[in-house]
């Protein structure tokens, strides 16, 4: 694949977004340069549209992008309200006679054709003649990236790791304690570690501390130090992850280890439920460690389609 010598990422600034377009640009570029931005209302409410006098509605975290001299081969963009602003500057570089590449990651709930292409999740059910569909989410933790990590001697890879996002209160309520004793039950010699999300309510801390022991460890925000998902992913003995992250989930599936899900039951978008639907025969139960082979990595799936390598070589 021919790599394009400089890419824009413009970035609405949620972590998960900006996650999956760094991801791809940097497969693709030589050169990955972020423009971050905040949007204002009315031009926020209406994204994916490009209403006049768009340009007055961004605001960008830093200096504006340079127009005028050194310009990108390709604009990646993850989201309704970057699809927006990607779609406002390549038209802006076309006018002025650069043609720019525009890939745009996610259904922005708008027509594919205003993309040269558009990559959506397969449980998205969306389909298009510029359209690819790919398994999960779009993220660094492939299989070579565990690969060249190494594991020696790691001071995570003795826990069972407890990834949780925010499964609802009925989770909470009824179905945590039950799944950790359970867990326990089967590791009866295994420490825990308790990795939230940065997104998990702080009213349900006291819950997950209720349920934890002497040798368990956790972090819950920054006050707890530096966040340890990434060791866990690399190096724990086995993960469990709540259903209610697509990225977490997908992240787990890249991994080596005996993986399962937590809070099975507790999602009602059908949308995510086929998700789970589809990820399930990679995850093993509670109890076991069997190794089951991951599928192939989200990246790998959209830089080998068809679609895109024509737009690259």
């Amino acid at each position: 694949m021919n790599k394009v010598n400089l890419c824009w990422v413009l970035s609405d600034g949620r972590t998960g977004h900006e996650i999956q377009s760094m991801t791809l640009a940097q497969a693709v570029s030589h050169q990955v340069v972020c423009h971050a931005f905040k949007l204002n209302q009315p031009w926020l409410a209406l994204t994916p549209r490009v209403l006049p006098f768009f340009e007055h509605g961004i605001q960008w975290s830093q200096r504006p992008p340079d127009t005028k001299s050194t310009l990108p081969e390709l604009i990646i963009t993850t989201g309704r309200r970057a699809a927006a602003v990607g779609k406002w500057m390549s038209r802006l570089l076309r006018s002025r006679g650069h043609h720019c590449q525009h890939i745009q990651i996610l259904n922005p709930k708008d027509k594919s054709d205003q993309y040269d292409l558009l990559l959506v999740p397969e449980h998205d059910e969306y389909s298009g003649d510029n359209v690819i569909s790919f398994r999960g989410s779009i993220h660094p933790y492939t299989q070579s990236w565990h690969q060249k990590e190494s594991a020696a001697d790691d001071q995570f890879n003795r826990y069972l790791a407890i990834l949780l996002g925010d499964p609802g209160v009925t989770y909470w309520h009824t179905g945590f304690a039950s799944e950790i004793q359970h867990i326990r039950h089967a590791y009866p010699n295994a420490p825990m570690f308790f990795c939230a999300s940065p997104r998990l309510p702080a009213e349900y801390v006291d819950s997950i501390k209720r349920q934890m022991q002497n040798s368990d460890a956790a972090w819950f925000s920054p006050a707890d130090g530096t966040n340890p998902y990434t060791d866990l992913l690399r190096s724990a003995k086995k993960l469990f992850v709540t259903t209610d992250s697509i990225n977490m989930m997908n992240e787990c599936l890249a991994c080596a280890q005996p993986k399962s899900l937590l809070a099975v039951g507790h999602s009602h978008s059908k949308r995510h439920q086929r998700f789970i639907s589809h990820v399930q025969p990679f995850f093993n139960s509670l109890t076991d460690c069997l190794f089951i082979p991951s599928p192939p990595d989200s990246i790998d799936q959209v830089l080998n389609h068809p679609a895109f390598k024509r737009i690259f070589n």
